[in-house]
């Protein structure tokens, strides 16, 4: 007698579990629903009418991402439709079809909020087998706000910060990754909940940075659903070098002569480095009378003493001008003064050259005659 007993037991649960598998098939909805604040969604939801079973009425209900589950459509075919007041959607909910049925209990949200966001259970009372439902997704998208950046950091052995890559209010959260051949790590990603209920995700990249790091290429990538392809932000870092520049920034007299194609005796007075100091420049003896001497000497002094004192000041770099932008920055004004410097060298070299050839003029006019006469010869002229 038992025996029959536990096989009709084990009879009825089969039956059960068949009726109520064939019974979830016949609910029918759409597993995932995406949408965007102030748009309208439609929920579906069909019912195939199995036969040997009855339909009561269909209910709405809605489990948000946070909150209470609650009911918020429900339509009975002899008690008609009720949206109950105290629901999140009260007011933006409806069924689609008016009246509607039992086989399509199809409801839209209107004017979509990222509260929205949730389960949606189709559910239908029945009788002999009890409740039946299905379950839709909404998903709530919004396009974050993305942004990029590098940091200004002093090359040493300890990790910090060099560069950081966030995005802001979307929904759902971002994935950011970073490509660069630089031997650093990424920082956890930090995610910040907001009140409207989107996601702001931040990462950071942290290096040991060394002088041969400045201007290495490091991207953040940025990945969303709402994007086709990830949003990229190419960046290059910026160290600054500890202490003073590096002596192959300091050469600015062999930049000079690579840059102008002069001769290196041209350049003989000109500072060697940044850090020197332009001297004056020294006064050239010539055979023209005492006259033309004192003239050289006005229109010399007159032409390049500013220069000189400019250079002369331009030409010392701070300790505190460590970043190699800084010392091209400084080296480049240099070069400028330096370049002016050698015009007016070579300005007066030609005004030297030109007073020689009227000295010579001037001698030979003197001389030419007295030569005819024969008082003196081409011997003492040449001495």
């Amino acid at each position: 007698m038992a025996a029959v007993s536990h096989k009709c037991l084990l009879g009825f649960i089969i039956l059960c579990s068949l009726l109520t598998g064939s019974l979830a098939q016949w609910v029918k909805v759409e597993p995932e629903v995406v949408s965007y604040p102030g748009q309208t969604v439609t929920l579906r939801c069909q019912l195939t009418n199995p036969r040997n079973f009855r339909f009561t009425q269909v209910s709405w209900i809605l489990e948000p991402t946070n909150g209470e589950r609650t009911n918020i459509a429900v339509f009975h075919p002899q008690f008609g439709i009720n949206y109950p007041t105290k629901s999140p959607v009260a007011g933006r909910v409806g069924f689609v079809l008016n009246p509607p049925t039992l086989d399509n209990p199809s409801i839209q949200i209107k004017d979509l909020k990222m509260t929205d966001e949730g389960r949606y259970i189709c559910e239908y009372a029945t009788y002999p087998s009890g409740n039946e439902q299905g379950v839709s997704s909404l998903i709530m998208l919004v396009k974050p706000r993305n942004m990029a950046t590098t940091f200004t950091v002093t090359a040493g052995n300890t990790p910090v910060v060099v560069a950081s890559c966030e995005s802001s209010n979307g929904r759902p959260a971002a994935t950011i990754s970073w490509s660069t051949t630089l031997n650093g790590n990424a920082t956890t990603l930090q995610m910040t909940n907001n009140p409207d209920n989107t996601v702001t995700v931040q990462s950071q990249y942290m290096l040991a940075p060394q002088p041969v790091d400045n201007g290495k290429d490091i991207t953040c990538m940025v990945s969303h659903r709402t994007m086709p392809q990830p949003e990229t932000f190419p960046m290059k870092l910026i160290v600054k070098r500890k202490g003073p520049p590096p002596p192959e920034c300091l050469n600015s007299t062999k930049i000079v002569q690579d840059l102008l194609g002069v001769d290196t005796s041209v350049l003989d007075g000109i500072p060697e480095g940044l850090e020197s100091k332009a001297e004056p420049e020294e006064q050239h003896n010539t055979e023209l009378s005492q006259q033309s001497q004192e003239k050289q000497f006005q229109h010399r002094k007159n032409a390049s003493s500013t220069p000189n004192k400019a250079a002369a000041k331009k030409t010392q770099i701070s300790s505190s001008a460590v970043t190699r932008e800084e010392v091209l920055e400084l080296q480049m004004e240099v070069l400028q003064l330096q370049k002016t410097k050698l015009q007016l060298e070579i300005e007066k070299l030609k005004k030297e050259k030109e007073n020689q050839d009227l000295y010579h003029i001037i001698l030979n006019n003197k001389l030419l005659p007295l030569q005819s006469e024969g008082k003196i010869t081409s011997t003492s002229i040449d001495e």
